[in-house]
């Protein structure tokens, strides 16, 4: 009897144990889609929903999500009633959002896919939550392929098509729309040239398959125009490669096939970029954690991390930030140091122990305030231009303006002796940063075919005078650069990492300076490039310039005066003369103003900051 007993209290405690295990399971949390997603939105979070099924969550509730504003008319719909359903709602980012507030109220999580769109909506006092679209689907390694090949061209891109036939480079074309032979080719693609990058037209979601792309250590390039509009590419910042011109298209191509070091820390920077904010891991992690309130392990940051935060465009490769930023992070000492490059309209901003802000106009935005040590740099100023005049201020106001700015940051750099010094007068814990030149690209490097007596490089902005007084005087002078009538500038642009063939090939290189700069004290980079380069630099007169390199540079102060510097030292007589000025120069701007030095001096104020 006793035995029976037993085995029937054994039996019992089976039927109650699988009891208590199916209404657990049962009541495991659970996440639904809701049934009117569209079938090609499906595509992408099906997975996504899967995946967040087969996770251990530690409510046991059901969440149903609704997707809205993916597409045009794509709109935001009353969650069902359902009181067993915790209605979620993931916005895209489709452009002219239109809804009712009380839409919004319906949901007690909202995830969007921009913070464009958090600012935007954040007038409603909402919780909001960035979760971008990412990929999804088969998102299981990051897999790197060494032997690539294939030249993918996604949407329209003739100029490259046409640079690919004629060095004989194989290459496929896609369309978008047809991500399967995209994934499918993925294995063999060497880099991956893009017109149309957004999930649909007039969209800032940047197109998931992209994700996949940068995912392998695939390069993404595309073209850089002016006007731009806002594209979804800007996720990336500086880890895509853009292009202006059939040069920089054809350089491009050569560094991808030479895998230079640019290629490889840019393809590598997307990959980290994916892997960590844009993987299904990273997204659910942000669902998770949303759910569950549980926000410890955001924002951790890399001590040894820096961010570069430019004040134009994303990817405008043709501006002085640009390539400053990039020579700045191409030398500081520390190999850990992370780095990373933003812009002024950049969609997604980094999250960095150091973020400096190079920046012309003043004030300064909060929300580039990303770092945990904020730092600007004024390497030149700006200032609005209305009827072909700049708006300058004088110099008591624009000390002032970086005064009310100053508590923001940790320290200032500025490229003005004289404006740094008044800072430092008025309590500002400024530095003198001077503009430099990169000895890696400018370099004396002459070109037969280019030779000529006088070169200019610039835009012909109403304060461009020097130009125009020469070729007044029948001086024939060379001219690169946009808005000069038809047919004056042999080019619009000159790629940055060319341009010393330029400088090099020319007797004398122009160079005169906007009011605001002068009555501020900045030194155009022109002078030091164009001196590290060899060539006699003609400057308009400015005191710094003659302090730094004494009668090295020749200046002027008129027309008649440019004019007689010009022709004195294109007359073969004056050759040894010219030829040494440039020796005097040159040697000034190697010893003082490369890119090694600023570099190091700028990351030993950071790090000196850092501790206080």
């Amino acid at each position: 009897m006793k035995k029976i007993k037993y085995y029937l209290a054994l039996i019992l405690l089976f039927v109650v144990c699988a009891f208590c295990f199916y209404y657990v399971k049962k009541d495991k949390t659970q996440f639904l889609l809701d049934d009117n997603t569209p079938q090609k939105l499906r595509l992408f979070v099906s997975p996504l929903i899967d995946e967040l099924n087969n996770q251990d969550f530690s409510d046991n509730k059901k969440y149903r999500f609704y997707f809205a504003n993916f597409y045009k008319d794509h709109q935001i719909v009353k969650p069902k009633k359902n009181k067993n359903e915790i209605p979620v709602l993931w916005l895209g980012g489709y452009e002219g959002l239109s809804f009712y507030p009380d839409d919004l109220l319906n949901y007690p999580y909202i995830f969007v896919t921009s913070d464009l769109l958090i600012d935007f909506l954040k007038i409603y006092n909402l919780k909001l939550n960035y979760a971008p679209l990412g990929w999804f689907k088969n998102y299981d390694n990051f897999e790197v392929y060494d032997d690539n090949k294939l030249f993918g061209i996604i949407g329209a891109q003739p100029l490259i098509k046409d640079i690919l036939e004629y060095k004989k480079i194989p290459y496929k074309e896609y369309n978008i729309e047809n991500i399967d032979e995209i994934v499918k080719d993925i294995p063999k693609l060497k880099a991956c040239f893009v017109n149309h990058t957004s999930f649909e037209n007039k969209s800032i979601d940047l197109h998931p398959i992209f994700f996949r792309i940068a995912s392998h250590k695939i390069p993404i390039a595309t073209y850089w125009g002016w006007p731009l509009h806002i594209d979804t590419i800007n996720i990336f910042n500086d880890a895509i490669n853009f292009y202006m011109t059939q040069d920089d298209a054809e350089i491009l191509i050569d560094e991808i096939l030479n895998n230079d070091k640019k290629i490889i820390v840019r393809k590598h920077m997307a990959y980290l970029i994916t892997k960590n904010i844009f993987s299904k891991d990273a997204i659910i992690n942000t669902i998770k954690t949303t759910i569950e309130g549980n926000h410890s392990n955001d924002n951790i940051i890399n001590k040894h991390s820096i961010n570069f935060d430019l004040g134009v465009s994303v990817g405008h490769i043709g501006s002085g930030d640009f390539w400053l930023a990039q020579d700045i992070a191409s030398h500081f000492t520390d190999q850990e140091y992370e780095q990373y490059m933003s812009f002024f309209d950049s969609i997604k901003k980094y999250s960095a122990q150091n973020n400096v802000l190079i920046r012309g106009f003043l004030p300064v935005k909060n929300k580039d305030l990303t770092g945990n040590n904020n730092f600007l740099f004024i390497a030149y100023p700006q200032f609005a231009e209305i009827d072909k005049k700049e708006m300058v201020i004088s110099f008591e106001e624009y000390v002032q303006n970086i005064i009310d700015e100053s508590d923001k940051f940790k320290a200032v750099f500025v490229s003005s002796i004289k404006l740094n010094n008044e800072l430092q007068k008025k309590g500002v814990n400024s530095f003198y940063i001077p503009q430099f030149t990169n000895t890696e690209r400018f370099y004396p490097d002459f070109n037969k075919e280019l030779e000529t007596d006088v070169v200019f490089v610039g835009v012909n902005a109403f304060y461009r005078k020097a130009v125009h007084y020469l070729r007044d005087a029948g001086i024939n002078v060379n001219i690169y650069g946009p808005k000069f009538d038809e047919g004056v500038a042999l080019k619009e642009y000159l790629d940055n990492r060319i341009l010393r063939k330029y400088y090099s090939s020319a007797k004398i290189v122009l160079n005169d300076t906007r009011e605001g700069m002068k009555n501020l004290g900045f030194i155009s980079n022109r002078i030091f490039d164009a001196s590290a380069c060899g060539s006699l630099v003609i400057s308009d007169y400015m005191k710094e310039i003659e302090d730094i390199y004494g009668d090295s540079v020749p200046m002027w102060k008129t027309k008649e005066e440019l004019i007689k510097l010009v022709r004195y030292y294109l007359d073969p007589k004056n050759e040894n003369e010219r030829k040494e000025k440039i020796k005097k120069a040159q040697k000034i701007t190697l010893k003082n103003f490369t890119s090694d030095i600023i570099s190091h001096k700028i990351q030993k104020i950071i790090e000196e900051s850092d501790t206080k």
